[in-house]
């Protein structure tokens, strides 16, 4: 309960704190089992326009860890720009956007930026999300990862100031700004934690596929 204000919201900034993670404690980025770009993608580009959120988001077989949060409010094609070299940075495994707004005009946009940088557009997965519950409704889903433990801010609690703002004082009233930070951290967490839902496969021989031993530039 955020008793200042006496108002319902996800979660306390003492949870968020309680779970926080030194970078020494994080395990190393080829021993990630997968690492998300997650975007809500700002459709417009004026001083009016929402920030687009962009959260790096890790997870292996026992925990799930935010490592960046490179949230802007710039053009599409600097936000485009961004999503790329995060992508190279953290290796990752795909940028996740939401596609309520743009559509197909997001995923254009990524793809004519990447060519005009001379990138394969194909080297990158795009994984579009369609948000269908209220805002609301699909944060309650990733309060399940902090109650149990398993997700860690990573770093500096200044690296995620404004999200954490954002996760301790959003209530869902109609007169409250989207958050698009925290919409960008739902996305990505809660595709995460759908993959830790489900069962893990494993080989009848020999050990399981790493990172590490993946070439992901040669299956996109």
């Amino acid at each position: 309960i955020d008793r200042k204000n006496n108002a319902l919201t996800l979660i306390t900034q003492a949870e968020i704190d309680e779970l926080r993670m030194p970078e020494t404690d994080v395990p190393n980025l080829e021993d990630m089992s997968e690492i998300i770009i997650s975007v809500d993608p700002a459709i417009t580009s004026n001083e009016k326009s929402d920030e687009t959120g962009i959260i790096v988001i890790a997870r292996d077989t026992k925990a799930i860890y935010l490592l960046e949060d490179a949230s802007m409010k710039a053009s599409p094609e600097k936000w485009v720009a961004k999503i790329i070299s995060l992508y190279d940075k953290y290796k990752a495994s795909c940028i996740l956007y939401e596609d309520n707004q743009g559509g197909k005009v997001i995923e254009v946009a990524i793809k004519s930026t990447l060519e005009s940088k001379g990138y394969n557009p194909y080297a990158y997965k795009l994984t579009p999300i369609r948000a269908v519950k209220d805002k609301m409704a699909r944060f309650s889903q990733i309060i399940v990862g902090y109650n149990n433990g398993i997700v860690h801010h990573t770093g500096d609690k200044d690296k995620y100031a404004l999200l954490e703002r954002q996760m301790t004082t959003y209530t869902g009233d109609k007169g409250q700004k989207s958050p698009d930070r925290l919409d960008a951290l739902v996305h990505g967490l809660n595709k995460h934690l759908e993959a830790m839902r489900k069962p893990r496969f494993k080989p009848r021989f020999g050990k399981e596929i790493t990172r590490k031993q993946i070439d992901y530039s040669r299956i996109y």
